[in-house]
């Protein structure tokens, strides 16, 4: 940020920054949620914060971790895409829940290309160290999800055999030909390994402006995560 002269690029930083800290906040008041079930929030929160800090930023020079965030930025912008443009995953969903993904997916469409600008712009990291980055992030993100999701199985108690079942169906459902929730985005996300890329080169999503207008017109993010629910087609 110390190296960032442009007003532009400053003031997006800074709208990232507050979006980032408040999805924080939220998520912690989630975690505790989870931890009062049983879920070990703690143990995997310090995992995912050895791997990240104690080694990748430690052994790791900047560019290459600025190069992270920009690629976990992109992953997390087409997930969002899937959240809130795929009806059938939160239409049984808890309103509150509900509310809390869509919210986060729409800011995290919002500010989807701000560590990407700065990555090229002011570090002007190499393609190369974009790629590196880029593979690195698509081994954690899943490996932290699935490790997540293995450890919440067995803590609503659900055998070997059943969590077999859970995961071989959950598995078909992300990506199965053409029509699972991530196949189905693979163009946008094999894009990013374009020279050219650009994450503004995939617009905002339909819905967004119809979230926007009633989260303005209700001042109630559950409200609004019901307006795109209540969507047909």
């Amino acid at each position: 940020k110390d190296q960032v002269t442009d007003p532009k690029m400053l003031e997006d930083i800074r709208d990232f920054t507050r979006q980032e800290g408040q999805h924080g906040m939220v998520h912690t008041k989630y975690n505790d949620r989870l931890a009062a079930q049983g879920v070990n929030v703690e143990r995997i929160l310090k995992g995912q914060e050895w791997r990240l800090f104690s080694v990748i930023r430690k052994y790791t020079k900047r560019d290459f971790t600025l190069g992270i965030t920009a690629a976990a930025e992109h992953i997390t912008a087409i997930m969002a895409d899937c959240f809130v443009e795929r009806q059938d995953i939160f239409a049984d969903a808890d309103p509150r829940i509900r509310a809390l993904y869509i919210w986060h997916a729409m800011e995290e469409m919002e500010h989807k290309a701000v560590a990407f600008d700065v990555f090229q712009k002011v570090a002007k990291a190499s393609y190369w160290t974009r790629m590196r980055a880029f593979l690195l992030v698509s081994l954690l993100f899943p490996f932290h999800t699935f490790k997540i999701m293995s450890h919440m199985l067995k803590v609503d108690g659900f055998t070997r055999r059943q969590r077999l079942g859970l995961w071989a169906k959950g598995l078909w459902w992300l990506y199965r030909p053409r029509t699972g929730l991530l196949s189905a985005v693979a163009w946008q996300y094999l894009a990013y390994m374009k020279p050219g890329f650009h994450p503004w080169q995939q617009p905002l999503v339909d819905s967004y402006p119809t979230w926007v207008a009633a989260l303005q017109h209700s001042g109630d993010p559950v409200l609004a995560g019901n307006t795109l629910a209540a969507r047909k087609g």
